[in-house]
C-alpha cells in the first residue's frame, strides 16, 4: 500500500484487529511517497487508521501489493 504525501511530519499508521493490533511498518520513499506493510497477527475484521500531526487523513489509500 502506498501513501502519497508532500509534506514533513510525524506520520503513523495503526491496524486495529478484533483483538490484537496488526504489526505496521512505514518506510519512506522518494517523491513524498511511503509503502506501509501491514502484518496481521489474527484474522477477523481489521481498521486501518492514518494521521498526519495527530490528524485523520481523509481520502483512500492505494493498494500496491508489490
Amino acid at each position: 500500500m502506498f501513501l502519497y504525501l508532500n509534506v514533513e511530519g510525524e506520520l503513523v499508521a495503526r491496524c486495529a484487529g478484533p483483538t490484537s493490533n496488526a504489526k505496521c511498518e512505514l518506510v519512506q520513499k522518494e517523491g513524498g511517497m511511503y509503502a506501509l506493510n501491514v502484518r496481521p497477527q489474527e484474522g477477523g475484521d481489521h481498521t486501518l487508521t492514518v494521521t498526519y500531526k495527530g490528524e485523520h487523513i481523509d481520502g483512500k489509500l492505494q493498494p500496491n501489493n508489490r
